[in-house]
């Protein structure tokens, strides 16, 4: 590990003398912005083909939740959000009913309210009916990842409604904070953020992370 270590400072150190050498536009002192225009064309290319605005708006949803889908909502987008909550409604039924009959019936459910959604688009409406069907989703997802997630209510039940509602933001906040709690006021000495560096176990080359010595991917 103290391998890794030296080479994360050492490529750390030279990439940033070479971007100082550059005189890209710097923040903080060490934080640069690169300016470019590889890539723009293959973009446009990519922006014209069917089904990107539905992509680009699923993406939405996906990462910003009940917020997204009132955003959207205001864009006019009330047709793409119909399928969009027809998909997410699907997966919900797939994770929370275990028998064909409930199933057939959140199935009936979400059906009836993609309708309504495409015929009588409310921007309220809409942020209301994504957060709850992505808390339903978030919920479930913290019992199947988290087996003792029943025992820790008072965190999960918080943090899957704030998701449901501002998506992943919220996780990552939430994550990094509840970690940050656990390190100053619990004495855990397991890192919330720890980079990848390569590293050697076993007489294997590969990549490790600091704090966790039991996870390693082998690359040679």
């Amino acid at each position: 590990m103290m391998f890794g270590i030296i080479a994360f400072f050492l490529l750390f150190f030279v990439g940033t003398a070479l971007l100082m050498r550059k005189n890209e536009q710097r923040y903080l002192g060490i934080i640069f912005l690169i300016r470019t225009k590889y890539g723009i064309k293959f973009i446009e290319k990519i922006s014209k083909l069917p089904g990107w605005k539905f992509i680009a708006d699923f993406a939405i949803v996906a990462s910003l939740s009940g917020i997204g889908a009132l955003y959207l909502s205001s864009q006019g987008r009330a047709k793409n959000l119909s399928a969009i909550f027809l998909l997410f409604g699907i997966f919900a039924c797939f994770v929370n009913f275990h028998t064909i009959e409930l199933f057939i019936v959140g199935l009936l459910f979400v059906l009836l309210f993609s309708v309504i959604i495409r015929k009588f688009p409310n921007h309220y409406l809409l942020f209301v009916v994504f957060s709850i069907l992505i808390f339903t989703i978030t919920a479930k997802g913290y019992l199947i990842l988290v087996p003792h997630a029943q025992m820790e209510i008072l965190t999960t039940l918080p943090m899957s409604i704030l998701i449901s509602i501002f998506g992943l933001p919220a996780f990552i906040l939430g994550a990094l904070t509840t970690h940050a709690y656990e390190i100053i006021f619990m004495h855990s000495e397991i890192p919330g953020i720890s980079p990848m560096l390569p590293s050697v176990k076993d007489g294997e080359i590969g990549l490790g992370f600091l704090g966790y010595n039991e996870i390693f991917i082998p690359v040679w």
